[in-house]
């Protein structure tokens, strides 16, 4: 859940980010068409354009970590013991991702 609200953060970040920079892109178009000779500065457009880049490498990253560490989870093989009503004692192994509350296959 809290992974949910992280990367809709960082989603809101990235969008934010990229309409600022098209804005500062929209003003530097007009400046350079009022001062023919001068080169518009790209340097402050990178800046943006860089950090959405690894905000967006940082999401991959986190998101495979996660993804990771559930599958590794729920894969994990865990011992069963059930008793039946004669009061007999059996063991069984199963993976986690197999066991549904009271029931496993």
């Amino acid at each position: 859940m809290i992974t949910k609200i992280f990367f809709t953060m960082l989603v809101i970040i990235v969008v934010g980010m990229i309409f600022k920079s098209q804005n500062q892109g929209k003003a530097a178009a007009t400046e350079s068409q009022k001062a023919a000779n001068e080169k518009p500065d790209k340097t402050a457009s990178l800046a943006p354009k860089t950090v959405a880049y690894l905000l967006i490498g940082l999401l991959i990253v986190v998101s495979g970590v996660v993804g990771y560490f559930s599958w590794s989870d729920s894969n994990q093989v865990v011992t069963l013991r059930v008793i039946n009503a004669g009061g007999t004692l059996s063991e069984y192994q199963a993976y986690r991702k197999d066991i549904r509350g009271r029931e496993f296959t």
